[in-house]
């Protein structure tokens, strides 16, 4: 029975985890299509 008890805890922890590492892979991926718009106006720009 202990060990059906702590299995469900670890694979909460365990997709927090992935939660956390998702949300964060989405904030970077806003912040570098952020810059790549500016980096492609500043283009437009020279051209």
């Amino acid at each position: 029975m202990y060990k059906y008890t702590k299995h469900p805890i670890y694979l909460g922890l365990v997709l927090a985890i992935f939660g956390m590492a998702f949300i964060f892979m989405l904030l970077i991926c806003l912040f570098n299509l952020l810059s790549f718009f500016e980096i492609t106006d500043v283009c437009y720009i020279r051209y």
